[in-house]
Order: structure tokens, then sequence, then C-alpha cells
């Protein structure tokens, strides 16, 4: 009989750990807060996708394959009865360690050591600059909110709001605990309105934090992660992620002011 092996992790390292199991003759399945979503992946590799507790509950063998304390919750996703007595291995993917930075916004001067500007975020991600420079957008990955902060002639950071909140949610995240957008990547336009990529697509954000509109898009196995216009009239967003680029012909024109 075949050892059944449950990777506990869809990430690039999960699917790698599963597909190399697979290819030495395990019987192997793969755990994701979302498994529909690896779709594309169980039909190129037949490698079943499920949630974590019926995957640690099949499995004979589980596998780790998390980063740090995240071991943590994949473990309480699993549930404790269903490890019990089960041989588990954690990859070694460590957490931040001494003298590592933790989660926050940094300035680096030029010539000089990273300063923290901006924290109680959870995760920042999509940093971009309004046009004329005087404004930080941030997103928040572990949240749901899209931050906006005063840029001072020191680099420093300043008036800190809540410029919008996204519409897009983790639909594996417990109804109990905080929801989260995935928000990741964020372009501007030549009107400055901000384009957010979050578990709903790209987001469209005003200026003045008005909620514009959803444009749906997926990034075949997962979604989507970072866009930019581009194009020589920069009226193309291309949107990456997950292997895939996508090209979108666009009315709006990105920011001509500078790359991105």
């Amino acid at each position: 009989m075949q050892q059944k092996v449950g990777v506990l992790g869809s990430a690039v390292v999960g699917q790698t750990l599963a597909r190399g199991f697979r290819t030495h003759g395990y019987d192997v399945r793969i755990a994701s807060r979302t498994p529909g979503k690896l779709a594309e992946f169980s039909a190129a590799t037949g490698i079943p996708a499920a949630a974590f507790d019926v995957v640690a509950a099949w499995a004979d063998l589980v596998v780790l394959a998390v980063r740090g304390t995240a071991a943590e919750d994949a473990l309480r996703l699993a549930g404790a009865g269903n490890v019990a007595g089960k041989v588990v291995i954690d990859l070694p993917q460590p957490p931040l360690g001494p003298g590592t930075m933790a989660p926050a916004v940094y300035y680096v001067p030029p010539g000089g050591t990273p300063i923290r500007v901006a924290e109680r975020i959870g995760r920042p991600n999509g940093l971009i600059l309004s046009r004329d420079e005087q404004t930080l957008y941030v997103n928040d990955t572990a949240g749901i909110e899209l931050h906006a902060f005063d840029v001072r002639p020191d680099g420093r950071l300043a008036n800190r709001r809540v410029l919008a909140t996204y519409v897009g949610r983790d639909r594996s995240v417990p109804a109990h605990e905080a929801p989260r957008s995935n928000a990741d990547g964020l372009t501007i336009d030549d009107e400055g309105r901000l384009y957010g990529l979050t578990e709903a697509g790209i987001e469209v954000v005003s200026p003045a934090g008005d909620h514009l509109g959803v444009i749906p898009v997926w990034c075949i196995t997962r979604r989507c992660q970072n866009l930019t216009f581009g194009g020589p009239d920069k009226r193309t967003l291309y949107v990456a992620g997950g292997g895939t680029l996508l090209r979108v012909p666009m009315l709006a024109r990105g920011f001509a002011g500078r790359v991105k």
C-alpha cells in the first residue's frame, strides 16, 4: 500500500514538495485554505487539493510547508485530533531571526540606515506614491484597508488615515477572525486613481477614497499579485501572478510622470 502524504501549505514550496512525493511513488494530497484555487495544479499533477483538516485526517505522514510561526495556524486548521500519533515533518522555513527587521514601512535615506516610518500594519504591501509624491499609499495584505500617509521633507510620514476599505475577502478566514483582503500590488493612473489587487480582483479607488468598482481578474493558479501600466502610451494594464501575465487594454492611462 502506498504511504499517504499530506502537504499542508499550497505556495511554491508546498506545490514543489507535493510533486516530488508524487514522483517518488507516494499517494499525495495538498492542503489549502481555498482548495478551489488549486484546480489548475490538481489537473496538471493529479494531486487532489482539500482543506487542511481533510488532508490531515487522510494522511499517514503530514508535511508542514509553511513559514515560521504560520505552522501554528496550519496545525490549528488541521485539527489536533487529525495529526495525533502521526509523523509530522516541519520544514526549515524560519521566522524572522535576531537582527531581522519586523514587518513595517521603512525609509532608507541616501547613504543612511533604514528608519521605521509606519508600523501597526499587519503586512505592509503594494506601496506607491501619489502623482505629486506628497502622499504614500500602503496596502495591508493581512487586513482590509488601504492606508494613506503624508510624506514629510525628511522622508518620514505623518497624518496616517484609512483611505478606503477593500471589498475583497479571503473566504477561508473563519468567521470569528478578522477579515483579510490579501491586498497585494498597487498602481496609479494619470488621474490619481489607485488600482489594488485583492481577493476580488483589481479594486479601483479614487484619490478621495471613493470605491469606484472592481475589475475581475484571476491568474490561473492563484490570485494575481502585482500590476502596472505599460505600453507606448501607458494604456495597457499588465497583471502578474502564479506564473501568469495578463494584458488588459484600458481607457485610463498610467501616470506619465514616472515609470510607475
